[in-house]
């Protein structure tokens, strides 16, 4: 999980995440993971957008709105779980926006050593036993891509239908060294375009 990310598909206005900084504990699995300065970048804040960006771009319409997004994850201090265990392999419901958690890894895979699937949690202010879970989140990897591309599958149940709404695939475009990763470099490139990017890169403790 070294390197750079693209939140492909993610209908905020949230592109680039590293998960620098975070700790692994291997006893349980589980990675914990601030976000911190030049871990996560948004776009939309000075009025920019990427090309076409997803969910028709309501989250970068407006620079006020584009900036409260940024604000909320930052003045909340989140910090990120992610709990790896075996991948349930549920069954594909070829139905739009209608899945289950763990559907897009394969099934039985993500024993040590392996990565394959994680029960993930966002947490404010560092408080591990409460989650800010709007449904519920996971990373799935999607087979046969080395590691670079994940579902970040985000649920939503209601009744026994579980909805897909938000979920969308974290793919890295830039490996631990900082080398680019294809295809996933050369399509971000392209979505991109000039937009410019806003990172929170400094804090000032008011202590």
């Amino acid at each position: 999980l070294r390197g750079v990310f693209w939140m492909k598909g993610n209908i905020m206005n949230e592109e680039l995440v590293t998960l620098q900084n975070g700790q692994w504990f291997p006893e349980s699995r589980t990675l914990i993971t601030p976000l911190s300065p030049f871990s996560w970048a948004w776009a939309g804040i000075d009025g920019t957008r990427p090309k076409s960006p997803p969910g028709m771009g309501i989250f970068y319409r407006f620079g006020p709105a584009a900036y409260y997004t940024m604000l909320q994850l930052v003045g909340d201090q989140m910090c990120f779980t992610m709990e790896f265990k075996e991948c349930p392999g549920t069954p594909h419901v070829p139905v739009p926006l209608v899945d289950y958690p763990g559907h897009a890894c394969a099934k039985g895979s993500g024993n040590p050593p392996e990565l394959t699937f994680a029960e993930m949690a966002g947490h404010k202010w560092g408080q591990l036993s409460e989650h800010n879970n709007n449904g519920q989140y996971t990373m799935e990897l999607h087979p046969l891509t080395n590691g670079n591309s994940w579902l970040r599958g985000i649920y939503t149940k209601i009744s026994i239908m579980s909805y897909t709404l938000t979920s969308y695939d974290l793919v890295r475009i830039l490996d631990g060294d900082g080398k680019p990763v294809e295809p996933w470099y050369g399509e971000y490139m392209g979505y991109i375009g000039a937009a410019n990017l806003a990172l929170w890169y400094n804090y000032t403790n008011p202590a």
